[in-house]
């Protein structure tokens, strides 16, 4: 029983840790979040080729879970999309807005970008991550973990334990 429990508590802590780390829906937005969406909002309407103030604002609505904007973001900043950073946030967006399949063509868009130009190690680490969780969604036709929170978090279990073993050569 005890191990149980354990194991419950693990798998609910690694469904928090991933929806955490790809965005949150529902986050109140007041006071000083909003002076410092306006102006994110200010200085990327004034120049729509200013990739990163669109990076940042799409990073802020990610994390204050709203994907919509951020996607509206992406699709009024054309050079989003060149940048690896930018497929990386829209992927992001997708699957915090419960488009699960979009959001692994993405990721693997942002992925396949990161072989032709630098990348912030951090970045596909998480971007490869996403894509193993993706991958495991993808296939049992969750498209939305919110509203399949159990088998989401069956699938978040699954690919945690798949290792990976490195060769010197």
């Amino acid at each position: 029983m005890k191990r149980l429990i354990l194991n419950s508590l693990l798998v609910l802590s690694v469904l928090g840790v991933g929806l955490a780390t790809t965005g949150r829906r529902g986050v109140e937005r007041v006071g000083p979040q909003r002076a410092d969406t306006a102006a994110l909002e200010r200085r990327s309407a004034s120049d729509p080729g200013d990739t990163v103030a669109a990076l940042r604002l799409m990073r802020h609505y990610v994390e204050q879970g709203e994907p919509g904007s951020a996607l509206a973001v992406a699709a009024r900043s054309p050079a989003v999309d060149a940048s690896p950073a930018g497929r990386d946030l829209v992927a992001r967006a997708l699957f915090t807005g419960g488009h699960a399949s979009e959001a692994l063509t993405m990721t693997r868009r942002a992925l396949q970008a990161c072989e032709f130009s630098p990348c912030d190690a951090g970045l596909v680490a998480r971007a490869t991550r996403r894509e193993e969780l993706l991958t495991g969604l993808v296939e049992v036709g969750v498209e939305d973990a919110e509203k399949a929170p159990e088998l989401a978090a069956l699938t978040y279990r699954r690919t945690l334990r798949t290792v990976r073993v490195a060769t010197l050569q």
